[in-house]
């Protein structure tokens, strides 16, 4: 099987929570042109779920946003978990 180290700031996966439809994940070791998987593991006390975008801050953290597929906005009653996956293409 496959092991990827998670858990630190510089992991390549992990697992997280929405608060407010939305997240951000430090992890210095993020880049412009990485991949990022996400996964919803539960909706937990989410009164609404929507397509979970990301946006790239090169070296510093990624931001994770539960969106409206009608309308794009953030789906703030969203509070789900989640899992990451991070892949750097070569």
């Amino acid at each position: 099987g496959l092991q990827i180290k998670a858990g630190a700031a510089t992991d390549m996966c992990g697992n997280s929570v929405l608060t407010a439809g939305t997240v951000t994940i430090l992890n210095t070791n993020i880049a412009t042109g990485d991949l990022i998987f996400l996964s919803r593991i539960g909706v937990a006390a989410s009164t609404a779920v929507g397509e979970l975008t990301y946006t790239i801050s090169n070296g510093a953290s990624f931001t994770v946003t539960s969106k409206n597929t009608a309308d794009a906005t953030t789906l703030v009653a969203d509070v789900s978990t989640f899992a990451y996956f991070i892949v750097r293409p070569l």
